[in-house]
């Protein structure tokens, strides 16, 4: 739907305002009719969008309707050493921030590792062989 790749808002923040690549697409497939899935890649001019993302979201809850918001972020040499994706989600007037990729390690792989053979082998044994056939 949109591709701005000079995206401007405003802020609160000292600056006033910031630059952001402003990816927005229809997500009414799996959603509700109207539904978006946005992007905003902080592109490092003005105020960041950790620091506006309040206003971002009202701005584009106004522009788009119902959406989700994902903030991309690059390295940046200060706290964030990996490219990023997070859900940015605005409760109680405040925002919170949901990592999405890279995923985080909560312990799963290790798991899998140490318990996840007895637990295939099981599914395997109740579906006849895996196949997924008796599901």
């Amino acid at each position: 739907m949109t591709d701005d790749p000079a995206w401007r808002y405003r802020s609160p923040a000292l600056a006033g305002g910031g630059m952001a690549h402003l990816r927005v697409w229809d997500a009414s497939q799996d959603r509700p009719p109207g539904s978006r899935l946005v992007i905003v890649t902080d592109v490092g001019q003005g105020a960041s969008i950790a620091n506006s993302v309040e206003d971002i979201y009202t701005v584009l809850t106004a522009a788009y309707g119902p959406l989700v918001v994902l903030e991309h972020g690059m390295p940046d040499g200060a706290g964030e050493p990996v490219e990023y994706l997070d859900q940015v989600v605005i409760a109680d007037g405040a925002p919170r921030w949901r990592r999405v990729w890279p995923a985080p390690d909560v312990g799963h792989e290790r798991w899998m590792r140490e318990h996840g053979h007895a637990l295939l082998a099981a599914y395997a044994g109740r579906t006849g062989g895996g196949d997924g056939a008796d599901d």
